[in-house]
């Protein structure tokens, strides 16, 4: 008998152990909820006020291109236009090129292709207004200002 109460007390141990590694407890539950320290008005107000700021969810309006779809504004190599698609801008001597060609203008990005006099082809695919600044072909650069589906507002300077 001495054996068999040794037994007990050693699972009597065993079980309040594991119920204590587990977070269980030996104690009856409280009757009264632990208190907050912050009263309940305080805090309904507290919450509202940490609550996200709310943003506007209105798309920015494409801009207007100064010159509007006017290319000839284009020839000395200074204007913004607004193209739908693809166009031939013919430009003025001096600027190394005597057009320049947007073969496209879709929601990837806008292309250029232009030749210099001694025949060489130069493109620039995928032109896009974040993409760090104006490419440049010979002494005229270019920038995509804005684009939407296939619209672009495209900026030329003579440099």
């Amino acid at each position: 008998m001495r054996h068999m109460m040794g037994r007990t007390a050693l699972t009597v141990l065993a079980v309040a152990g594991a119920t204590a590694a587990c977070g269980g407890s030996t104690t009856a539950p409280s009757a009264t909820p632990p208190s907050s320290s912050v009263p309940a008005s305080t805090s309904a107000s507290a919450a509202s006020s940490s609550a996200v700021p709310k943003t506007s969810t209105a798309l920015k309006p494409f801009p207007a291109a100064a010159d509007g779809t006017n290319l000839r504004a284009c020839a000395d190599g200074d204007c913004e236009i607004l193209v739908t698609g693809p166009v031939t801008i013919r430009l003025t001597k001096g600027l190394g090129m005597s057009s320049l060609d947007i073969t496209a203008v879709s929601p990837a990005g806008v292309d250029f292709q232009s030749s210099s006099p001694s025949g060489m082809v130069m493109s620039a695919t995928g032109q896009t207004p974040n993409q760090g600044g104006a490419s440049t072909f010979n002494k005229l650069s270019f920038e995509v200002v804005a684009l939407e589906g296939s619209k672009a507002v495209v900026r030329f300077t003579h440099t």
